[in-house]
């Protein structure tokens, strides 16, 4: 559950939290759209629901930074791994 439901709620609420207090909306495009958008979807479930799932997520919200710290993005490695392609191949 934590890869699958808790890093990605992490992720929503903490770009949310910082587009907010950033003011991105201002400048935001396309990507910021979609992960203010994300973030917004993620309020939809009850307050003790997105505690309990954060909460029992730490470890793999942890073990996530870390990865990104030791491992950031590759945009050349996912596409040859096609990591980085929908169905379409695009």
């Amino acid at each position: 559950m934590g890869f699958v439901i808790g890093v990605p709620y992490f992720i929503g609420l903490s770009y949310l939290s910082l587009s907010r207090e950033l003011g991105l909306g201002e400048f935001g495009g396309t990507s910021w759209a979609f992960l203010e958008t994300y973030g917004k979807a993620v309020l939809h479930d009850s307050p003790d629901f997105i505690r309990e799932v954060l909460s029992m997520s730490r470890k793999q919200i942890e073990e996530f930074l870390d990865f990104l710290r030791k491992n950031p993005p590759d945009p050349e490695r996912l596409r040859e791994t096609g990591m980085g392609r929908n169905r379409s191949g695009l």
